[in-house]
């Protein structure tokens, strides 16, 4: 059983992602949004895609029922030849006999013309043609809503995510570095006897509440680059260009 779990280890370490190439990616990816950024990218989000679908497909079914109320008209025309029949077989009740037919039979033209008319639906056009009007605006009422729903999210996404970016920027620029410094001020004012136990592992334990803050809200910006990427179908490169 150890030897299995150590096989299946070794097979699956290569296809592992480290911690450090998932923040290169994520990093990679922020400042590409940044530079790409517009109102249209919302039209990339396959929620919007699929209600945008659905508003096409209700209009397309709705021009096909008004066409069926139509009367359906047909032109057709043929020819047929005929083959000549000099001699006809006599096959009466008495005898059976080869019997001249001198009479010739011409060939055969026909055209005209087909007219169906769908007497029900053309009675029920009013209610059917009303019926498929309120279908296709809810549809495209759906496509509203869906399209303001993915443009708040969006919105609320990107100020999130300006928010913990601009407390992680705070936290690498000022108060990491200050924390550290206080570190070594505690700790050697301690050895000096300035300071007792107590005040060193109360800084102690503040400074790693600190930094704990500092990791939860790096975590939220990701997590919120990663829902704007969601919305704008942007997690993945297009055309396939990804490793499957």
């Amino acid at each position: 059983m150890s030897c299995l779990f150590c096989y299946l280890s070794d097979l699956l370490i290569p296809f592992l992602i480290s911690e450090e190439e998932i923040l290169k990616y994520l990093k990679g990816k922020e400042d590409e949004f940044i530079k790409s950024y517009s109102d249209e990218l919302i039209r990339n989000s396959p929620y919007f895609k699929y209600a945008e679908v659905n508003a096409e497909k209700a209009e397309a079914e709705a021009k096909k029922e008004e066409l069926l109320h139509y009367p359906e008209t047909e032109v057709f025309i043929s020819y047929m030849q005929r083959r000549r029949k000099p001699f006809l077989l006599d096959s009466g009740p008495l005898n059976v006999s080869v019997m001249d037919n001198p009479e010739f039979s011409g060939d055969l033209w026909s055209a005209g013309i087909t007219l169906r008319i769908p007497v029900w639906s053309l009675g029920k056009s009013a209610d059917l043609n009303r019926a498929n009007l309120l279908k296709v605006q809810r549809m495209q009422l759906e496509k509203r809503k869906q399209t303001h729903l993915l443009e708040t999210e969006l919105k609320t996404s990107i100020q999130t995510w300006m928010g913990n970016k601009q407390r992680v920027e705070n936290f690498q620029s000022s108060l990491l570095p200050t924390l550290s410094r206080s570190i070594t001020t505690s700790t050697s004012a301690y050895t000096k006897g300035d300071i007792s136990l107590a005040d060193t592992y109360q800084f102690l334990n503040e400074s790693i509440e600190m930094k704990a803050t500092f990791h939860e809200v790096n975590l939220n910006r990701w997590l919120s680059l990663l829902k704007m990427l969601e919305i704008t179908n942007s997690i993945l490169p297009e055309e396939d260009s990804y490793e499957k």
